[in-house]
């Protein structure tokens, strides 16, 4: 779960609901990932549900120059008509600073991925960088670079020494 701001001053939270629904959207699963966006006054701007059989929770969100937030989490379904790898993939959502969903990507290893988190950053010219556990328990991570318009840049594997390494921020 997040808040963040933008520099307008806008407010971003982004969270999981258990069960059930946001203002106007529509449950199809549950947990459900969610977006919310109140101006500076605390006024709500829009909300969005990211609804699939089973989104399992949002770990980290980023704002990039352009006012574009992503979320980065776990999934355990297809998103948007991409079919996971493994039992637990993890996922990248892009939305517009006015709400509109642009893309979203899974990506991950065979196994169950982004298990102990997965972090998300954007750099100055807002490629996005994404990076959680892959396979768990092999003790396994992975990075992947994307550019602003979800094209996948590069990815890397990185093993530790750990068997449950943990992603709490890139």
């Amino acid at each position: 779960e997040q808040v963040l701001t933008d520099s307008s001053g806008n407010v971003f939270v982004a969270g999981t609901i258990g069960d059930g629904n946001l203002e106007g959207e529509t449950d199809t699963g549950s947990p459900d990932v969610f977006l919310i966006k109140y101006n500076s006054s605390g006024t709500k701007l829009w909300g969005h549900q990211l609804s699939a059989d089973h989104i399992q929770e949002t770990f980290d969100a980023a704002i990039d120059t352009a006012g574009n937030v992503y979320l980065a989490g776990t999934a355990q379904t297809a998103l948007d008509g991409q079919s996971t790898s493994g039992s637990y993939d993890m996922f990248v959502v892009k939305y517009t600073n006015s709400g509109a969903r642009q893309w979203s990507r899974l990506f991950g290893g065979t196994g169950s991925d982004g298990m102990y988190g997965v972090g998300i950053v954007t750099d100055s010219s807002n490629n996005i960088y994404v990076s959680g556990e892959i396979n768990h328990g092999t003790g396994s991570m992975q990075i992947v670079k994307y550019d602003s318009s979800g094209t996948k840049i590069w990815t890397t594997t990185t093993s530790t020494s750990s068997s449950y390494p943990v992603v709490t921020d890139l």
